[in-house]
This record gives C-alpha cells, structure tokens and sequence, in this order.
C-alpha cells in the first residue's frame, strides 16, 4: 500500500498558471471576507488583485498551477475553498487542509 504523499494523480484541464506566495488576501481579498464568507458570493472575486479578468474566465475543468507557498498568510480557510484543483511544488497548511478533504474522498 502506498503513502497519500506517494500517489500520482493525474489531471487534464486548461492550466491557470500563478507564481510563488500567492496568499490568501491575493485569492481573495480580507476586505470581500470581512462582507460574507459565501462561497457563492465570494466567486466573481477569486484572485481579482492579481488576475482580473480570472473569475469571468475560468471554466469547469480549469487547474490552478502555482509555485512555493500557495494560499500562504492567514488561516482563513475560505480563501481556499471552492476554487478549481490546485497543483502547487508546497502549499501553505491552510490550504492543505481545506483542499485535502475534497482530494482524499475521491480517491
């Protein structure tokens, strides 16, 4: 038996590519959280500060590729929640476990 660290998961989509240390704030804003912490509501503003046109755009399907440190800073779970799969080289421990929930029931 292998180790969930020692699985390959295979992914097919359009990539939408981010660098290193996007922090929550980047994916959505403390501002837009402080309002409402519903997903739906939250939606149309996913990374607005750094990819505008991002929320229009984005489509079922779509991955987010990202470098060291994705959804570093706060521990506001919701920045991380409900967005399209995510492949990062590491990622912060706030989006870890809000990702690792949805990842670990379809395996």
């Amino acid at each position: 038996m292998t180790r969930a660290s020692e699985r390959l998961l295979t992914m097919e989509g359009r990539a939408r590519r981010f660098g290193d240390d996007v922090n929550t704030d980047y994916i959505i804003s403390s501002a837009r959280k402080r309002r409402t912490i519903d997903v739906r509501a939250l939606r149309p503003f996913i990374f607005e500060s750094i990819a505008p046109d991002f929320a229009a755009s984005v489509r079922p399907g779509d991955v987010v590729v990202a470098g060291r440190n994705f959804g570093c800073g706060s521990a506001m779970e919701i920045a991380v929640t409900g967005r399209p799969a995510a492949a990062a080289t590491a990622a912060s421990s706030s989006a870890t476990r809000a990702v690792a929930p949805a990842t670990d029931a379809r395996s």
